[in-house]
């Protein structure tokens, strides 16, 4: 007599993408061991701000981003500016010395580190001059393009304290 087995159903799962939190709470956690290991001695707290601060960003960069006329160009410029905002929430010494690792790594990758340096500079001391009162650690950010050709920027960021 012949035994009945039960056939396991298949069933369809998709992989599972990561939600925007997810993402969120990883760079957060990544952030927060760096800035423990660097000695940093500044809290990171994870709640939601005020400020949008992708409108922050593009403003701090308005001048520069003028000149860009390629796609190429503008997220170039977006990144140094995000590297340079970070930057600039460092005290007056440790910046000076983030500063200089992120030329060193520049000179190692490009080779164009002299070109570099003032604009650098410039926008680290435009964040300390006239944004200094926003205080967030950016994170995270993701830049796109609308069907219209706008460029739309994402920016995870944590507030500092």
């Amino acid at each position: 007599m012949p035994t009945s087995r039960k056939r396991k159903k298949k069933t369809n799962k998709k992989k599972r993408h990561p939600s925007r939190n997810d993402v969120l709470d990883g760079a957060y956690n990544r952030m927060t061991q760096k800035m423990r290991k660097d000695g940093i001695k500044s809290r990171i707290s994870r709640v939601p701000h005020k400020h949008r601060i992708s409108e922050l960003l593009m403003d701090f960069l308005s001048e520069n981003y003028k000149t860009c006329t390629t796609e190429r160009e503008e997220r170039r410029l977006i990144s140094l500016g995000i590297i340079c905002w970070n930057i600039a929430n460092f005290d007056k010494e440790q910046r000076e010395e983030q500063l200089q690792q992120a030329l060193d790594k520049i000179e190692t990758d490009m080779g164009i580190s002299d070109i570099m340096e003032p604009i650098m500079r410039d926008l680290v001391n435009k964040k300390v001059k006239h944004y200094n009162k926003y205080k967030y650690l950016i994170t995270n950010y993701d830049i796109s393009y609308l069907p219209n050709g706008q460029l739309h920027l994402s920016v995870a960021s944590a507030k500092i304290d």
